[in-house]
Order: structure tokens, then C-alpha cells, then sequence
């Protein structure tokens, strides 16, 4: 056997050369089905033909809660941004056409935006600031548009309203099957929606496409065709991605989606006339959190909590569990999956001694910290109750009657806390304040909302490349409250 000795130089060059091979591997991303998926790049318009007007590349940032007519995203790269509103739409056509094909993207719209997604140039999707509007009026996000035909009325609007706040990432993920033509080129059968996915909800399945949109850039239908966007508000989109489709991969595509046991026969849980109060187990990040309780709500808007740190773990829009892994056989994984349109948020405990402003976090709650139990409130909600030595607190989460946001009320009941005592609110790897106690966390995920006019003593501070807001304990002697929004 021969050993072959490698000098620290070869050796640096190897591994160099690793580092550039897997950097290249970002070309193509894995799909949840398992099928390869292109990257389209947002730092320049080489996908598409020549923009139109107000397109333009930024950076990352957040339209905010409010309307706005001009962007307010940062310069830099990353986004595709329709910066001003115009009186009519401008477009962004791809220099490429498709078939069958699944896309996906996120896009941000501002208050009262929207965007048209035309696949093929034809058959279009309106994505439009929906957020506040009734859960079943049917102009919501999502909605495939009515088609020239005359056949609109044998489409349906979007199964859900999964709409997000305006100024906040949101995804779409769009499986397509494209009209077939025979050798005359005449048509054999109707393109149709085989899925598509809102953030996270599936809101269409198997939707049948008679014709082309009414108001769609093109009219005549054909095998393949181009992706366009088309926006006259301020707007954004970036990651998107795609994949042409074969026959195996649809076959893939349109099974149960990725990390859900048992689909034969799901069993969702979903409140009708009261809240649900579910312990349980939730999944976060890979790890099974095994003292867990999810809050459903016949308003639509849930949430689960991580017990052993009194910390909020997911919170959502739409139907609430699929308990199938728990209740179906001997329920061996036991785990209880949210559904719908999910925020995670990474649990930490909920207040902390600290010396000075400067320390980091725990990771967990000391030994003093113990769950006691929940009573439920006169409206029917849970409130729950933390004990930590002689410190006794109470702790609920309320959707508001605009089913919007999830307003959480924390407050100390029995004992004096610490007064080096602080309260995390939330924890991201960036967060910003928008002003008058909005905060926009993470990548533009949610937005925290502070109330009783405490907002001056509120403090975003850096900690290990993360940010965090915290506000001194003082403020846990009356009612604290703040809002969840997305």
C-alpha cells in the first residue's frame, strides 16, 4: 500500500477548490419533492427581456404597515422592485417559455398592492393585498383570474385567504400542466393548475384552465409560453425558482408534502365554536418539543407554546392541526403539525436576570421556572400561568376581532421581580423599528407591535450577530402587551 504525503500548499488548494464546488452548488436547489430546481438570479434582469419602467434591483428592507406610493427598500442587491406606482402595469417578461412547470418565488406587496403572475404569458394569478379583507370575499391573494372564455363562472376563488401583512415576505409555489395540442395544433386538453401553494396553505388543486385571463399579455394558447410579471403598485419579488416538469416528477409533485407521515386519511383539527386548548407534541428546527400546547381559534388565527420556557414556538393563519401522527394507530411520532400559514419562532424564555444590557440570552430557563397550569378566561380563551421563586405570572394570547394580529398580555400577579429583570419580545438575526413601537423582524417576517406607551423603553440590542428587542421588567407591573402581526 502506498501513502501519498500532501504538502500544506496542495492541501490549501484542495480545499479552495472544494469551496468554489460547493459555492457552484447554488445554481440548483433541492425541492421538496426531491427534483432539481433553477435559481433565477434577482441581482440583474438576465432572465427576463427588457424591463419596463419602475422595475428596479434593490436590497432587502420592508414596504411597512402603511400605504406608501414609493419603495422603501434599501439600495443593494437581491430584489427585483417595482419602486413607484404607476397608472398602469409594467412588465417583466422572461426571455424563456415553458410547459408544464412548477415556480415558485416570494414577493412583498405594499398596503393596497398587487402583482399579476401570467404562466405562459396566459393564464394569470392576482397577488394582491388581501390581508384585511373577509376571509371569504373573493378577491383574495391567490386567485386565478377570470378567463376571455366566457367560463369564469366555473373557477373558484382562492380555498383560503393566506394573505400576509403588507411590507412581509410571502411565498408562492405553482405547479402548472400546460394545454396539449395534437399535430394539427388543435387543442387535446385544457392547461390547469395542478397545485399551488400561498404561504405554505394549498389554496388550488387541479383547477382546470378553459382559456386565457381576461386582461393576460397574450392570447393565444400554446405549448409553451413565457413567465410574466406585471405590477402598477409598489411591489417586490426575489429567490425564484423553477423546475420543468416530467411525468415522474408531477407523480412526485402531487404527493403529500414533505415531513407528513401518514395522508391517507388526515385528521385536522379545527375549531368551530370555541377555542382548543391541545398539549402536545411540535417539531422545531428537527427537534421534537415534547411539553407543547397549541391554541386554535374559531377566528382562524392559532398558535402553540413551548411550555417549558413560556415561550410562543409557531403562530399561524388558516386551519389549525393535522393530528394524524397523533391519534392514527399507536401514534408512535406523536406529533401535532400546524396548518396553514406558519411563522416559527425560535423559543426562549421569556424574561431574564441580566447584569447589563449586554449579556447574552439563556438558552433555557433556570431551575426556578415552572408551568402552573392555565384557567380559561370568561371569552373562552386560555391564560397561562408561570411561577419563577416567588414571582407569579399570567400570560395569554388574543386574536383581535380584525383577525390580524394576536395580541399577547403579559403581566406579574403575586411577588416583585428582579429589577435587572428584562422581557424578551422577540429574537432575529435582524429587526428594525419602523417608528411609533412597530418593529419589523427578521427578513420581513412579522412585525411586533408595542401598546400601552411603554415604546420608549423598548431596546433592539446586538447580541452574537442576532438582534433583540427587550424592555425592562418595570413594565411587567401592570398589564404588558404587544401584537403579533403578519
Amino acid at each position: 500500500m502506498t501513502i501519498s504525503i500532501i504538502s500544506r500548499n496542495d492541501l490549501t488548494t484542495l480545499l479552495l477548490c472544494c469551496v468554489i464546488s460547493l459555492l457552484s452548488l447554488n445554481v440548483q436547489a433541492q425541492g421538496s419533492s426531491g427534483e432539481k430546481l433553477t435559481n433565477v438570479s434577482t441581482n440583474d434582469f438576465s432572465f427576463f427581456k427588457e424591463k419596463q419602467g419602475q422595475w428596479e434591483i434593490k436590497g432587502s428592507g420592508s414596504f411597512g404597515l402603511e400605504p406608501t406610493s414609493k419603495s422603501k427598500i434599501a439600495n443593494g442587491l437581491g430584489s427585483i422592485v417595482h419602486t413607484e406606482s404607476t397608472k398602469t402595469p409594467e412588465q417583466l417578461t422572461s426571455v424563456n417559455e415553458f410547459g408544464d412547470i412548477r415556480i415558485e418565488f416570494n414577493f412583498m406587496l405594499s398596503k393596497g398592492g398587487s402583482i399579476q403572475l401570467y404562466v405562459q404569458g396566459l393564464y394569470g394569478i392576482n397577488l394582491n393585498d388581501s390581508w384585511d379583507i373577509e376571509k371569504s370575499a373573493s378577491d383574495i391573494a391567490g386567485s386565478v383570474t377570470q378567463q376571455k372564455t366566457g367560463l369564469s363562472s366555473s373557477l373558484v376563488p382562492a380555498r383560503l385567504n393566506a394573505c400576509r401583512a403588507p411590507g412581509l415576505w410571502q411565498h408562492i409555489e405553482i405547479v402548472f400542466l400546460a394545454a396539449k395540442f395534437d399535430q394539427q395544433q388543435k387543442k387535446v386538453s385544457n392547461a390547469s393548475f395542478a397545485r399551488i401553494l400561498l404561504n405554505g396553505s394549498v389554496i388550488y388543486e387541479n383547477l382546470e384552465l378553459p382559456g386565457a385571463s381576461r386582461l393576460s399579455p397574450l392570447s393565444i394558447e400554446s405549448a409553451t409560453g413565457p413567465i410574466v410579471f406585471s405590477s402598477a403598485g409598489v411591489t417586490a419579488i426575489k429567490d425564484i425558482r423553477y423546475a420543468n416538469i416530467a411525468d415522474d416528477d408531477l407523480r412526485n409533485l402531487m404527493q403529500p408534502q414533505a415531513g407528513v407521515d401518514i395522508r391517507e386519511r388526515p385528521i385536522i383539527l379545527n375549531p368551530s365554536a370555541k377555542t382548543i386548548v391541545q398539549r402536545c407534541f411540535i417539531e422545531f428546527d428537527g427537534e421534537k418539543k415534547t411539553y407543547c400546547v397549541a391554541v386554535g381559534s374559531p377566528s382562524g388565527m392559532h398558535y402553540a407554546l413551548d411550555l417549558s420556557q413560556g415561550s410562543i414556538i409557531n403562530f399561524w393563519k388558516g386551519e389549525f392541526l393535522d393530528a394524524t401522527s397523533m391519534w392514527t394507530s399507536r401514534g408512535e411520532y406523536q406529533v401535532a403539525r400546524p396548518v396553514g400559514s406558519k411563522i416559527e419562532v425560535r423559543p426562549a424564555p421569556t424574561t431574564a436576570l441580566l447584569s447589563n444590557v449586554s449579556d447574552a440570552w439563556p438558552a433555557s430557563p433556570g431551575k426556578a421556572f415552572h408551568f402552573k397550569g392555565y384557567r380559561i378566561s370568561t371569552e373562552g380563551n386560555p391564560i397561562f400561568m408561570y411561577q419563577e421563586n416567588e414571582v407569579m405570572f399570567e400570560d395569554s394570547y388574543l386574536p383581535k376581532a380584525e383577525g390580524n394580529a394576536l395580541l399577547r398580555t403579559l403581566k406579574v400577579v403575586k411577588g416583585k421581580i428582579n429589577s435587572k429583570s428584562w422581557l424578551r419580545v422577540a429574537g432575529a438575526q435582524t429587526i428594525k423599528s419602523l417608528g411609533d413601537g412597530l418593529f419589523v423582524v427578521g427578513d420581513s417576517q412579522y412585525y411586533v407591535k408595542l401598546s400601552n406607551g411603554r415604546t420608549t423603553k423598548a431596546t433592539i440590542r446586538n447580541v452574537a450577530g442576532n438582534q433583540e428587542i427587550v424592555v425592562p421588567s418595570s413594565v411587567l407591573q401592570q398589564d404588558f402587551k404587544y401584537e403579533l402581526i403578519w
